[in-house]
């Protein structure tokens, strides 16, 4: 056995970054640096270090797969949350075979109905709308549009290619014209502006072409939108399930009102929009603004548990309810003069039973929901039974806690 002497190595994470920063900067800039540049290094998870920047950045640019990626697989863990939860528009460079990188962010759009092509900003003036080529999504468009055009504002329509995520080869087959997934995509995103347009053909159209999961670019390109309007289940679908769970998760999660879109029988009937004891102010003003803009009668119901015991005391019960309903009706009056309003007591043991009985015939139900549940994320129980088993469009306004924006349909 022999000895000898055993010299330590110090290693320096923080030096080493800074020099793989400059040898990237070396070979971008051929040795020639811009003068306004800035190196930043930081420790903790990539993914939750490139969010945590993109709040405050224009553009994050980065590779679909780092070191141990496998291989086949277009984009790595990191390249997918960012793109997933990123503030800002993310682009990801893949390889030299898509040189301009898959643009995984708003910003692939142009308008239809006059106006120029081009990445020009989003008005918060738009119903936004997803469409995935599913019968579902095409009566999700043509409800969309139309409202729209009532609501006399832009329409978004929004597809999501998830094939980006599966694989790199998107383009054509060789001698096959028309071929490839690249080609499919726009082809379905051009599908669902026809089905727009053939119902409302003067409505101003722009269209977005996205890669990645579709609740969070949803989320994220309706943030100020007046509604999100999503069908009730996409390509891929569970047979017997009624209301998807995109879906859900963005009637849950999405700061505008969500109109989900699974029949559409009564387009002449009146609104329906459900109020609690609060009086329910946003999604009555909601509900208002619909009515007066598609020229609906609005009914105002209010629920009393049965086996609530205050619904058989004095002064409670269908006393309490008929007051609450005069002052909502009185409100709505104010917010929509031109309006036939009517007010309905029910009585039952169940919210949701008798608002669908109520609204039976309804062209829309408007309803709120706090979302107080057990899971973090989910609608409250009384909206998700309504979606469940409406036979009407329903929209969904989240009652946030105060200091938060309820919706963004205005009158």
């Amino acid at each position: 056995m022999a000895f000898g002497t055993f010299t330590p190595v110090v290693w320096n994470p923080d030096e080493e970054a800074r020099k793989i920063c400059a040898e990237a900067v070396a070979k971008a800039f051929y040795g020639v640096p811009p003068a306004r540049l800035e190196m930043v290094v930081s420790q903790g998870p990539a993914a939750k270090v490139l969010v945590e920047e993109s709040r405050s950045a224009h553009m994050v640019v980065g590779g679909s797969r780092g070191h141990d990626g496998f291989e086949g697989q277009l984009l790595g863990a990191v390249s997918a949350t960012v793109a997933e939860h990123a503030k800002c528009p993310v682009l990801v460079a893949h390889g030299s075979d898509l040189p301009a990188g898959i643009s995984i962010a708003p910003g692939q759009a142009s308008v239809e109905g006059g106006g120029k092509a081009g990445p020009a900003m989003p008005s918060p003036d738009r119903v936004v709308v997803g469409y995935d080529g599913s019968a579902e999504a095409a009566l999700a468009v043509r409800w969309a549009a139309r409202h729209a055009k009532f609501l006399d504002c832009e329409l978004q329509v929004v597809h999501c290619s998830l094939w980006p995520l599966l694989t790199s080869d998107l383009g054509p087959v060789k001698g096959i014209e028309g071929s490839g997934l690249q080609h499919q995509a726009q082809a379905i995103l051009d599908e669902g502006k026809a089905e727009a347009l053939s119902v409302a053909p003067r409505v101003r159209i722009r269209s977005s072409l996205l890669y990645g999961l579709p609740a969070g670019h949803l989320r994220r390109i309706a943030e100020d939108a007046r509604m999100l309007v999503l069908g009730s289940r996409g390509i891929g679908g569970f047979m017997g399930l009624l209301v998807g769970s995109v879906s859900l998760e963005l009637a849950a999660t999405a700061s505008c009102p969500v109109a989900v879109i699974r029949f559409d029988k009564n387009p002449e009937g009146r609104i329906v929009v459900g109020i609690d004891s609060s009086g329910s102010a946003g999604v009555l003003s909601i509900a208002c603004a619909m009515a007066s803009a598609t020229g609906a009668d609005l009914m105002i119901i209010h629920v009393i548990r049965s086996h609530d015991r205050t619904a058989h005391e004095a002064g409670g019960g269908q006393g309490a309810a008929r007051r609450l309903l005069l002052t909502a009706a009185h409100d709505a009056s104010g917010l929509a003069s031109d309006v036939p309003i009517s007010q309905h007591v029910a009585q039952d043991t169940s919210v949701p039973r008798a608002l669908l009985n109520a609204a039976r015939g309804a062209a829309l139900i408007v309803v709120g929901s706090k979302g107080r549940g057990l899971l973090r994320g989910a609608i409250g129980s009384n909206a998700h039974a309504v979606l469940h088993h409406a036979t009407a469009p329903v929209l969904i306004s989240r009652q946030l806690e105060p200091g938060g924006t309820a919706g963004n349909v205005a009158t």
